[in-house]
């Protein structure tokens, strides 16, 4: 704001010099006066002409600022998306950064400061505007997946600022039927029972099941069970060797339809 000011005394002092030098020599009321009119002249035009020249020349001494919004409520910790945001959060700081950018960053879920059991994006925006001037925001990043509870976002349109949605575009794959882990003793002697011991989870499935004990000679036992969703459920296994060697070993799980 110090270049209006400038201007204005270069316009009085170049009107006063122009006047001061005149010829013939006239009355000194007369000089300033004229002299006075001149500047008032001289200065709305060279704030005419130079006004843009200034203002863009201020903006771009301010840096642009860009906000990473980062959703933290409980449903970010499931299947990986916390640590897929943080990672894609991460690389487009670095490049804003690169770019001249000053990077804000500020965590969410029911507003800035609120319980993580509750997603809710309108009251962030609003404290977002009262901390900060959105006017100097090129950009507003949103890390979410989009499990929002606002009953109105109309603030979004009201701040003014381009809201970017960083959506989590990986994919993950929820097995039905899964078998956990398989126990047994690592050393058996021939002809001698063997116990095996597998855990089998249901994540969406109930109903019956078959696991199955195999080994490279084809199939070593089965065993018919029945299931609930989300429960796990321990099957036994015995069997004997009839010859020496090691023996590769695995069990499968199947159900009807899946």
């Amino acid at each position: 704001m110090t270049a209006y000011p400038l201007i204005i005394l270069l316009a009085v002092l170049l009107s006063a010099f122009l006047y001061h030098r005149s010829q013939p020599a006239q009355p000194k009321s007369r000089i300033w006066l004229l002299a006075i009119l001149r500047g008032i002249t001289l200065s709305i035009l060279l704030l005419f002409i130079f006004s843009p020249i200034i203002r863009y020349i201020q903006n771009k001494v301010q840096r642009q600022q860009v906000i990473l919004l980062t959703d933290t409520s409980r449903s970010m910790h499931n299947d990986g998306k916390a640590a897929w945001m943080k990672d894609k959060a991460k690389t487009l700081e670095e490049r804003y950064k690169k770019a001249g950018y000053k990077v804000i960053k500020h965590p969410f879920a029911s507003g800035l400061e609120g319980s993580a059991e509750d997603t809710q994006l309108a009251p962030a925006l609003k404290e977002l505007a009262s901390r900060y001037d959105l006017s100097r925001v090129q950009s507003l990043l949103l890390f979410s997946d989009g499990w929002l509870r606002d009953e109105d976002l109309s603030i979004v349109r009201q701040l003014g600022v381009p809201l970017s949605p960083i959506a989590d575009s990986s994919s993950t794959l929820q097995m039905d039927l899964a078998v956990e882990n398989l126990r047994n003793n690592r050393h058996g002697y021939r002809g001698e029972p063997n116990l095996f011991r597998a855990t089998i989870s249901s994540k969406n499935y109930s109903g019956p099941a078959t696991v199955t004990l195999k080994s490279k000679g084809g199939t070593l036992a089965t065993r018919t069970i029945q299931l609930s969703a989300d429960d796990s459920q321990e099957v036994e296994f015995t069997h004997r060797f009839p010859t020496l060697g090691f023996h590769p070993l695995r069990v499968e799980v199947s159900a009807p339809n899946l």
